[in-house]
């Protein structure tokens, strides 16, 4: 059941972070913020990679599946947004956590061709989205490309990149809510909840 399921920002665990706060007297404080800062981000990367690998694997052994390259087995995110349709976007239009993914969505890192001899290189740019469920589920898989692809360098604005993870994992977590909330639903996504409520491996 996921009747129980409540979706948080994610933040650092005070008993994970207990040997840092000992150390104030001894560290400049600026030094000792950015270090917190990049814990934090840590654990906000994982807790997202983990809500969405353990979507993708409840899709792929339900209806949301599809043929990739090579004739892979690969997660259907468009069936899936489908399926979710207009009320579930017009349900989480008021949804402050997860408002940035609409009103200021993730960049995409784009290859730039350069003048010989000079080598290609990578550059931001921003990217359009639909203003539906389809755009929101595809701001969602951004957030994540651009961090599990390695195109987060430093220095990097984590500010709003903690924002954009947060809203993602919100978004994610929210569909499970969502779903929960009515039997109609329930019985229409009863393959995937089945699947994504299976023990995790991790």
């Amino acid at each position: 059941m996921l009747r129980d399921v409540r979706y948080v920002h994610a933040a650092p665990d005070p008993c994970y972070l207990a040997p840092w706060i000992g150390w104030r007297a001894v560290v400049d404080v600026p030094v000792l913020d950015k270090e917190l800062e990049r814990e934090k981000f840590a654990i906000e990367s994982i807790a997202l990679f983990k809500l969405f690998s353990r979507f993708e694997y409840a899709m792929k052994r339900s209806e949301f599946i599809k043929s990739g390259s090579y004739n892979s087995a690969d997660p259907d995110w468009k069936e899936f947004a489908l399926a979710l349709g207009p009320d579930f976007f017009s349900h989480v239009l008021g949804k402050p956590a997860i408002r940035i993914l609409i009103s200021n969505p993730p960049s995409q890192l784009k290859f730039k061709r350069a003048a010989p001899p000079n080598p290609p290189e990578a550059e931001w740019a921003t990217r359009t989205y639909t203003q539906d469920v389809q755009g929101l589920i595809e701001s969602v898989k951004q957030v994540r490309n651009n961090l599990f692809h390695g195109d987060k360098g430093s220095p990097a604005d984590v500010g709003r990149d903690s924002q954009l993870m947060g809203a993602a994992y919100a978004a994610l977590m929210e569909v499970l809510v969502w779903i929960e909330e009515d039997e109609s639903r329930k019985r229409k996504f009863s393959s995937f909840v089945d699947k994504i409520t299976m023990p995790l491996m991790f």
